[in-house]
């Protein structure tokens, strides 16, 4: 080492990259997409990414029409606050507004960000909606219609019901030319009732109302079951296989047939019945069948079946006095008690 130096001098250039930004609230990307506000006044966010991680240093925003005419332009603002409330007065309900924002990080300021699409809306329309109790209707039963209705803005509501009956009657609840006017406390309570109602299709339509925008309406239909009973009188197996047995012996065509609903004197009648619903309530139904009867008109001799399943009854009628029934036709009348 002879103790000799040397040094080299280079320039060294030191690049800040330039931050970016992106609005966040509004989300909408286009027109299509806007995000709706429901204030004048709503907050605008924002983030910022900087490669450097750079801080914010100051902030520029952009308020502009749906063309994407810039309509107003926000002082340079220092802060590292990544919002801003838009003041009252720059915005009207109803058009489509963009805004974009642009950060400075000590050094560069960004680009302005991609613009988002927003809206303001103050009233939102109320959602109609009501329920009916049973589920399953059957005639003579009692419907109880009950409200279930929204409002995103807790609105006082304007509701009428008008309900078309089978026979195309129609009625309007509360009445022609009044209203419910129900709370946020009463979207979901009790409207009305139908009572002893008929078989066949009920329409009602319930029309809702905040008082500000369009009402908004809204159709269901009910459909209530008719309560029927089908009777059977059968021959007792020993008379059905004597009746078979005869037919059998008979040259085929004859007209001389013993047709199921023919009996002799004295027979005992063998009786089936069915019924729409079964002896204990059907699920969603306050209507079952409670007793079944049969009754010989003749002699007004009546008696009670049994349930055995599947909507089926049976039993058996049968009298000394049967003996000396007149020839030709008698009738046995089947009758259903439901609940």
């Amino acid at each position: 080492n002879d103790g000799a130096s040397d040094s080299i001098t280079k320039k060294v250039y030191i690049v800040n990259r330039a931050p970016r930004a992106e609005v966040t609230q509004p989300s909408g990307t286009s027109k299509a997409t806007a995000t709706e506000f429901n204030t004048l006044t709503p907050t605008i966010r924002w983030t910022m990414t900087d490669a450097d991680n750079d801080a914010q240093v100051q902030y520029q925003l952009q308020l502009k029409n749906e063309s994407g005419t810039v309509l107003r332009t926000t002082p340079i603002t220092s802060t590292v606050n990544k919002y801003y409330t838009i003041p009252s007065g720059w915005l009207a309900e109803g058009p489509i507004y963009r805004v974009a924002v642009r950060v400075f990080d000590g050094y560069d300021w960004s680009e302005y960000s991609a613009d988002k699409y927003f809206y303001v809306q103050l009233n939102r329309p109320p959602v109609p909606g009501f329920s009916y109790s049973p589920t399953v209707v059957y005639e003579g039963d009692t419907i109880t219609i009950r409200h279930q209705v929204s409002d995103p803005d807790l609105d006082t509501l304007s509701v009428r019901y008008m309900v078309t009956a089978p026979n195309g009657q129609i009625s309007y609840y509360p009445s022609a030319t009044g209203n419910y006017m129900l709370t946020s406390s009463q979207y979901n309570s009790n409207a009305f009732t139908l009572t002893q109602v008929m078989p066949g299709r009920y329409t009602i339509e319930q029309t809702v109302s905040d008082l500000k925008a369009d009402p908004v309406k809204l159709v269901r239909t009910i459909d209530v079951g008719a309560l029927s009973i089908v009777g059977q009188v059968a021959h007792t197996e020993q008379w059905e296989s004597h009746r078979i047995a005869y037919n059998a012996s008979l040259p085929a065509n004859s007209t001389k047939q013993w047709l199921p609903l023919q009996f002799y004197s004295g027979e005992r009648f063998m009786l089936l019945a069915d019924t729409t619903l079964a002896p204990s309530a059907a699920s969603g139904s306050t209507t079952y069948a409670r007793h079944v009867t049969a009754k010989l008109l003749t002699t007004e001799t009546t008696v009670e079946l049994s349930y055995e399943r599947n909507l089926r009854w049976s039993g058996s009628m049968w009298e000394e006095r049967f003996s000396s029934l007149a020839r030709g036709t008698h009738t046995i009348e089947f009758e259903v008690h439901y609940s």
